[in-house]
């Protein structure tokens, strides 16, 4: 009983605060996330990552005062660590104009085919 009873303490105790840690850190990371949406790398620089690829904790991806909706945040290293990896995501999943050209062009070139099948069948269809 008294092994099932330290076991249960000893549980409660480990769990207990890492959930108020994780909480915590949660929290930070949805701050992170949303500020993050306002970040974007410049030409050159995302030139480099596309041939490069560097690294999350690059400082190419740091905060800075204007992309924070919190300035004291900017001493918080959980926070920081979480910026730079929404950043991060959001620029690798970065797309180009090209790429958005050429999935429209390729949805109205596949939409232009199936509407002449279907007119060619209809006329083709009417003639008999």
């Amino acid at each position: 009983m008294k092994a099932l009873l330290f076991t249960s303490l000893l549980f409660i105790a480990a769990f207990g605060t890492n959930a108020q840690t994780i909480s915590r850190d949660s929290a930070m990371f949805e701050i992170a996330n949303t500020d993050a949406k306002r970040f974007k790398l410049d030409h050159n620089t995302m030139g480099q990552f596309r041939a490069h690829h560097f690294p999350n904790t690059s400082d190419h991806f740091k905060p800075t005062a204007s992309m924070v909706s919190d300035t004291s945040l900017l001493k918080d290293s959980a926070y920081i660590k979480a910026f730079k990896m929404a950043a991060y995501q959001k620029t690798l999943h970065r797309r180009t104009t090209g790429h958005h050209v050429l999935i429209i062009g390729s949805i109205a070139v596949a939409v232009v085919v199936i509407v002449g099948v279907i007119a060619l069948g209809s006329w083709n269809f009417g003639n008999r």
